[in-house]
């Protein structure tokens, strides 16, 4: 991981719109397929975008701490999760910089996880290391992706860390996850960096915007880390997502919205398997599947002929594998449509 001359990322890969236009039928991207409920797509469109936003975000950060029940001066706001990837790891890159280390600063990372961790840590030569007790740095994310599954022994791995060492849990997937649930307490959770990224569990990534909070007694850390961030981090429908998303409203709706992905998900393994395809057990909105195809990017590109987007995790570093959002009905029926006719040619 380490690069020591020119920058060299890998692509950047996401779900969702790709050079051919939206797809028709996009598992690709894990966002709550259950639709945005009225009264969040209202508060989206009354947001005041002719002024700017409160640089300090004074009022967004007090809502989100209740929200959480925390101190509001641990809140920090950020672009998008991806955002802060890249910002907490020049920010790693900096103190080693700074501390004159003969050696760039490690970072550890899981087996399988999401892309922009080493894209950032590229960019900021930052040197990967298999044994997490000597990273400055440490990617964890519960729910896993692509997998979808929690951390092995989360709270054993939390407590032998160094409170010197930088964790960051990623917790993109915890609000949809749909059995269990985090295997944390509170002094853990007080512990770790926790980067919230709703706009997935809002069914609308297309607004960007994230925000962490921080560990307890890390005052300096979070000053140094909203002074490398610029102005307005984030902007007016950033603001408004956030804001409705700490409302106790969204927070019914959404439980509501997990009793229908359960349903649907059950029903997509059931269609899965139809197609001869392995899946893979998570617990979250998604999962992994095995579609047992010697060329698994030519099948992907037939199918997106069809209008159907699946994701690889070659990007995760799992090869011969997709990672399924779960649909409605209707959409797993255009898959499996899609499947057939590709097999009849």
């Amino acid at each position: 991981m380490n690069n020591t001359g020119r920058i060299a990322l890998s692509k950047r890969i996401h779900g969702g719109p790709d050079s051919e236009g939206v797809p028709s039928y996009d598992f690709s991207s894990n966002a709550n397929s259950v639709g945005t409920p009225d009264f969040i797509l209202s508060a989206i469109h009354q947001s005041n975008f002719q002024c700017y936003p409160d640089p300090e975000y004074v009022e967004l950060r007090q809502l989100l701490a209740t929200r959480h029940q925390v101190d509001p001066e641990r809140v920090l706001i950020a672009g998008s999760a991806s955002e802060f990837i890249f910002r907490v790891s020049a920010y790693v890159a900096r103190q080693s910089f700074e501390g004159k280390m003969h050696s760039p600063a490690k970072v550890w990372q899981p087996e399988y996880c999401y892309g922009d961790y080493q894209n950032a840590a590229i960019v900021w030569n930052l040197e990967g290391t298999k044994n997490i007790m000597e990273a400055k740095l440490i990617w964890l994310c519960d729910p896993s992706s692509p997998l979808g599954r929690p951390l092995a022994d989360i709270q054993t791995l939390i407590t032998s860390l160094g409170s010197e060492q930088i964790t960051v849990l990623d917790l993109a997937y915890e609000p949809l996850r749909l059995e269990g649930h985090l295997a944390l307490n509170q002094s853990q959770l007080d512990s770790v960096w926790q980067m919230w990224s709703p706009n997935k569990s809002l069914g609308m990534t297309g607004i960007r915007g994230a925000y962490i909070i921080a560990p307890i007694n890390s005052q300096k850390i979070i000053h140094e880390l909203n002074a490398m961030t610029s102005s307005w981090v984030l902007g007016a429908h950033g603001v408004a997502m956030l804001s409705i998303w700490a409302d106790t409203r969204s927070e019914v709706w959404l439980n509501a919205s997990l009793d229908t992905l359960r349903d649907w998900k059950v029903r997509q393994i059931d269609v899965c398997k139809k197609m001869g395809w392995l899946p893979l057990h998570s617990v979250g909105n998604f999962f992994c599947v095995n579609p047992q195809k010697k060329n698994v990017s030519k099948f992907q590109s037939q199918l997106r002929g069809h209008g159907v987007k699946l994701r690889d995790t070659n990007s995760f570093g799992l090869a011969d594998h997709f990672r399924m959002a779960v649909m409605p009905p209707v959409i797993q029926d255009k898959l499996l449509d899609a499947v057939i006719s590709i097999g009849e040619k």
